[in-house]
């Protein structure tokens, strides 16, 4: 993974110094103009399932010890499952370009993770674990290069999560229930390319809230 990510950085950094040799000359203003983008980000950050994962099994350590010392009862010991499923990072955006470098606005983002928890000592199936995650951000992004096709930038976002989820429970009966909370989000940009003019493609790589890589479509208006 770190060897394509780093690739993939090193073919966009290759790209913008081929066209800024070449095109030089091409460079446009997009000042006072919009944009409006839906993208598709893989993977889905799981940053929040590895934490679960992390206190679960430090109830788990503890409960054996009770049961070792008989302090006190225990939960019968659980560990995520295979077979994971999810829906990539859907994002929809909207950004005003101030200036030639700086465009400011906000976006939307979904996405879905669910996993199945057995019985750490039988596999047996205790339930299911399902993550749904809207997150809305305000974003800065700064166009560092400028052509008549060919745009690249780096950025960063932040805002609100809310997620509604059962993970990291403990017991099936937690397992049943639902729950809502709210929790910071961020989006950090490291870098990406469009390319055309009022309708254009466009390829990002970042990490955090998009995912580590991110695909979509814009139309600038």
């Amino acid at each position: 993974m770190k060897k394509l990510f780093t690739s993939i950085i090193l073919g966009l950094l290759s790209v913008s110094f081929v066209f800024a040799q070449e095109t030089s000359s091409k460079t446009v203003d997009y000042t006072g103009t919009s944009e409006l983008e839906l993208s598709v980000g893989l993977p889905t950050p799981q940053f929040s399932t590895a934490f679960c994962e992390l206190s679960r099994g430090i109830n788990n350590m503890s409960g054996l010890l009770n049961s070792f010392f008989g302090t006190g009862s225990s939960n019968t010991p659980v560990q995520r499952g295979k077979n994971t499923s999810y829906l990539p990072t859907f994002r929809l955006e909207y950004g005003y370009n101030l200036n030639k470098w700086l465009n400011i606005g906000g976006g939307a983002y979904y996405n879905y993770l669910s996993y199945p928890v057995v019985y750490s000592e039988t596999g047996a199936s205790a339930w299911t674990e399902k993550t749904n995650t809207i997150s809305i951000m305000a974003n800065v992004r700064f166009y560092w290069y400028n052509h008549e096709i060919v745009r690249l930038y780096s950025g960063i976002g932040a805002g609100v999560g809310i997620v509604n989820s059962n993970m990291g429970s403990l017991t099936a009966e937690e397992g049943a229930s639902m729950k809502t909370y709210y929790t910071f989000a961020m989006d950090v940009r490291l870098i990406g390319i469009t390319v055309g003019k009022n309708l254009y493609g466009r390829f990002e790589v970042g990490v955090l809230g998009s995912g580590i890589v991110t695909a979509g479509i814009g139309y600038r208006f």
